[in-house]
């Protein structure tokens, strides 16, 4: 019983899921109208005649047939041209083979029935003449061109006009014949058609109050660019172009800078080109040729006699200002590289105001070329060339190594290369040379005795790079004597020693420290402080962490 039971659920779920399986889709019908239009017939000739009509949409009704009403206007007989029953979207084109009388009058309708309704054009009325052009094939013109088109044009006399149409306007142009009446000329009119206008050239005649129209040919309008200003132009500036016939809604208008095509844009940038070079081809696909242009977008190119070195001597990791090279007009947004003789070379980015910012690392002793190597202009020398000088100590002389007292170090020093001396890591002067030495103050933080200093300058970024060490004696301070010898809390101490040329100092006496009331010329003086204990004691002199004490005694009392 469970069994059959079970076979039941089994079966009737195989039901369920196969109803729900064959549940018809949703089918959407298009029920947006269909659009269709009669075209000016063409070709008009006495044993033949092109018509010619467009479909602009198609929907979801079933096509039975499509084709041509023939009427005469001198009699209600009318002809249907079937084309059967597959249209397509677009021009629809058939050439009617017959006998037709040369200035009889005709009027044609394009149909397209289906099984909801017939929709038919406007009827195009015509006659047939001995009016036609040599080649109908489609032309491209661009607006302002002057066009010629060869044909016969026998019977057109002053009652014709010349109509150049699009699906938006219809314009009444200017012509012109020749003498034998074997040449049409007019100009495409500055207005109303833009790149991509498919144009119907036609000729119009009123008779008997109907418009009468002849197609004669095909245009297409295409986009003309335009020479491009006259410079100077930069790098860092826009590509800048006109154009005629610039298109309505789209950017189907390609331009070719150099081999790059592109659409039409008033401003590119010459950096997202990735183009090299200073001068730019510029063209346009025009219909189905490629144009270019006689003139070419050119970058002015700078003058590099103009250009020079701030410093004309450097120290290998140093650095110099490039003078007379406008960095904004040439280089900006551009990719360049510099290099001095075979070595690479660095432009400093913090100095572009003004003066450039070069600097090198290691290059051996002498006079080398210094050059851009700029993607717009190629290799860009500077005339000069710029002298690579070794940093090379002579002598140091701390003379008795006093502090204040002057620090003497002689080398090939540059005039305006900044040096550094450095203790343990602690820089403890940074400065120019003076007369072509460094000189300056024995500071504190030498330690009395031995001290190892780093001789430098300063490279790019105001990091110290060290080209020597050298080891140096230091006394710091030495006191010389002291008057009175003894006293109370209160008096004056005058104290006489060498390395005492400021008020940097402590003074400590008797387990307190004081400030001096002066300091000049290796004397100070001083007042003893109120101490806990009286006797014999030591002065001492203390600055930056260190003390000196004198050899002597001085008694409070």
């Amino acid at each position: 019983m469970n069994f059959n039971r079970k076979l039941l659920y089994q079966f009737l779920f195989i039901i369920v899921a196969t109803i729900i399986s064959c549940k018809p889709e949703e089918i959407i019908i298009d029920k947006t109208a269909i659009t269709v239009q009669t075209l000016d017939a063409g070709e008009l000739k006495s044993t033949q005649v092109t018509l010619y009509g467009e479909i602009g949409y198609l929907n979801d009704e079933t096509v039975l047939d499509h084709g041509f009403i023939i009427r005469t206007l001198r009699s209600s007989d009318s002809k249907i041209i079937s084309l059967g029953n597959k249209p397509e979207l677009g021009i629809v084109k058939h050439t009617l083979m017959g006998n037709f009388e040369i200035g009889q009058g005709y009027n044609c309708t394009y149909y397209l029935k289906t099984d909801q309704k017939t929709y038919e054009g406007n009827p195009v009325y015509f006659t047939v003449n001995d009016i036609y052009v040599d080649n109908a094939k489609v032309r491209y013109s661009s607006i302002g061109d002057t066009m010629s088109i060869a044909g016969n044009f026998h019977q057109v006399d002053a009652s014709f006009k010349l109509l150049l149409g699009t699906s938006y306007t219809a314009l009444d142009v200017a012509y012109k014949l020749d003498a034998k009446k074997e040449k049409l000329t007019f100009v495409i009119p500055n207005k109303e058609f833009y790149h991509g206008d498919k144009i119907r050239v036609s000729f119009s005649k009123n008779i008997q109050e109907q418009q009468f129209t002849q197609y004669l040919c095909d245009l297409t309008i295409a986009a003309r660019l335009l020479p491009p200003k006259v410079g100077p132009h930069y790098f860092y500036q826009p590509i800048e172009l006109k154009a005629t016939a610039l298109p309505r809604y789209n950017d189907s208008f390609k331009i070719i800078i150099n081999n790059k095509v592109l659409r039409f844009e008033s401003e590119i940038y010459p950096s997202t080109l990735d183009l090299k070079g200073s001068s730019y081809k510029l063209g346009y696909i025009w219909g189905k040729d490629t144009i270019y242009l006689k003139e070419t977008w050119d970058f002015e190119k700078p003058d590099m006699s103009r250009v020079s070195f701030l410093d004309k001597i450097i120290h290998p990791h140093g650095h110099t200002d490039i003078t007379g090279f406008d960095y904004d007009k040439y280089l900006l947004n551009s990719k360049f590289s510099a290099k001095i003789g075979n070595a690479p070379g660095y432009f400093d980015s913090n100095l572009f105001e003004g003066n450039i910012g070069f600097r090198i690392e290691e290059v051996a002793d002498g006079k080398y070329p210094v050059s851009f190597i700029s993607d717009v202009y190629g290799e860009l020398k500077i005339n000069e060339l710029l002298t690579v000088q070794k940093l090379k100590i002579n002598s140091v002389d701390v003379g008795e190594g006093y502090y204040e007292d002057p620090i003497r170090i002689k080398g090939n020093f540059l005039p305006n290369q900044v040096y550094t001396i450095s203790l343990g890591g602690q820089q403890v002067y940074f400065g120019q040379p003076i007369s072509g030495d460094l000189v300056f103050p024995c500071p504190f933080q030498f330690a009395k005795g031995k001290n190892m200093i780093e001789i430098g300058y300063s490279n790019y970024g105001g990091n110290p790079f060290i080209i020597d060490t050298r080891a140096i004696q230091i006394n710091g301070i030495e006191i010389k004597s002291f008057y009175p010898t003894q006293g109370a809390p209160g008096d004056l101490v005058t104290i006489k020693a060498k390395g005492l040329n400021s008020n940097y100092y402590q003074i400590g006496i008797g387990g307190m420290a004081t400030t001096p009331l002066f300091v000049k010329n290796g004397e100070a003086q001083f007042i003893i402080p109120i101490v806990s204990k009286r006797g014999k004691t030591k002065i001492s002199f203390y600055v930056d962490g260190k003390e000196f004490r004198s050899t002597d005694d001085f008694e409070i009392i």
